[in-house]
């Protein structure tokens, strides 16, 4: 019988994966290794979804971030391929979704780009994108008090999109959403 930690699992993998993209990378506003980021998200997706595809939110978690890296659209569909062939379509669908165009988002501004882009998630990314968010709000301790007032406000801005223009909330989004609103108004 073989041990099972000879042989990681997908979400180990996608973590050394990560860790290995994201090598030498901090967070602007608090300047730990970019990798806690992605753990956090990722620890928030467990705590607030129950799934029988758990590790496949896991794994589109801790790797949500790593396509951004590439500046060309052509490196980033090669990093695309590469996710899917070490972690499958699946994976590398979700972290598609999970992309920021930032020519797009440059051309419409960050805020409506988002809330577009949000409205037309899979549920699985929207569970992602919005574990995202809480975690970016819960790193602002240390952003200037401008950071923080210009986020929470596109923050407020795109819930409030969200419940207006989006009818296919679930419970798990409702919880996320909550808990978003209870962690900014711990800012500032």
């Amino acid at each position: 019988m073989f041990e099972t930690t000879l042989f990681p699992s997908i979400v180990e993998q996608a973590l050394q994966y990560a860790t290995q993209k994201h090598n030498g990378q901090y967070r602007k506003t608090s300047n730990y290794p970019y990798i806690w980021h992605c753990m956090s998200v990722s620890r928030h997706v467990e705590n607030f979804k129950n799934s029988h595809n758990k590790d496949l939110l896991l794994v589109s978690a801790l790797l949500h971030d790593v396509v951004e890296l590439y500046k060309t659209k052509e490196e980033q569909n090669t990093e695309l391929h590469s996710i899917a062939d070490l972690f499958g379509f699946k994976v590398a669908s979700l972290v598609s979704e999970l992309t920021t165009d930032k020519n797009e988002a440059n051309k419409v501004g960050k805020t409506e780009y988002l809330k577009q882009k949000l409205l037309q998630m899979s549920s699985y990314a929207l569970v992602i994108k919005l574990c995202d968010r809480l975690d970016n709000i819960s790193d602002l301790q240390r952003a200037s008090l401008e950071f923080k007032e210009k986020y929470k406000k596109e923050t407020i801005d795109i819930i409030d999109f969200i419940f207006s223009n989006r009818k296919n909330l679930s419970k798990t989004h409702l919880q996320i959403i909550a808990e978003i609103k209870k962690t900014l108004n711990t800012i500032i």
